[in-house]
C-alpha cells in the first residue's frame, strides 16, 4: 500500500487508548486503557458504522516493589466509528464505558487516526485509582484486506 492511497477495502478499525500518570498520595505509577480489537466497517473509507463488540479495560498499579493490574472485559458494548471526511474521525461508546471521542487521521495513511483521551474517575475500575484522572491519547488502526499476489 503506497501512503495516501487507499488500494483495497478497510474491513473495519481496531481502536485502542492508553492513559498514565502518578498517584499524588502515594506516588505509585498509573495507567489505564482499553482496546476493541474490531469494529467491523462495510468496505468503504467514508462512513459511519454501529456495531456491538466487546471492549477489554485495564488499569493498574506500580510501585517499586510491586504491580497490580485490575481489568474487565464489558460485552455487548455498542460502538459507532464515522469517517466524516479524510482528514477525521470519531468513535462512541455505548454501555459501562461511555465515550465521544474526535481524532485527526494522518494523511499519508487512511485510517491510521490518533486523539486526546483522558481516564477519568468515572471509567470502569476507577476505585483502584480513585479521584486521579490520566491523560493519554487514543488510536485507530485500519483492518485492511490486501490481496496476496
Amino acid at each position: 500500500m503506497k501512503p495516501g492511497k487507499v488500494e483495497s477495502d478497510i474491513l473495519g478499525y481496531s481502536i485502542s487508548a492508553q492513559g498514565a500518570g502518578t498517584d499524588p498520595s502515594t506516588g505509585e505509577e498509573l495507567s489505564c486503557g482499553f482496546t476493541i480489537a474490531q469494529v467491523d466497517t462495510d468496505g468503504n473509507f467514508i462512513g459511519s458504522w454501529t456495531d456491538t463488540t466487546t471492549v477489554a479495560f485495564s488499569r493498574a498499579r506500580r510501585s517499586p516493589s510491586q504491580q497490580v493490574t485490575y481489568d474487565t472485559l464489558m460485552t455487548a458494548q455498542e460502538i459507532r466509528v464515522t469517517v466524516s471526511d479524510s482528514s477525521h474521525i470519531s468513535m462512541e461508546i455505548s454501555g459501562p464505558l461511555t465515550e465521544h471521542l474526535l481524532a485527526d487521521m494522518i494523511p499519508q495513511y487512511p485510517g491510521w487516526g490518533s486523539g486526546e483521551w483522558t481516564c477519568g474517575t468515572g471509567h470502569p475500575l476507577s476505585r483502584v485509582q480513585p479521584d486521579v484522572a490520566l491523560p493519554g491519547r487514543w488510536q485507530t488502526v485500519p483492518i485492511i484486506n490486501i490481496p496476496i499476489e
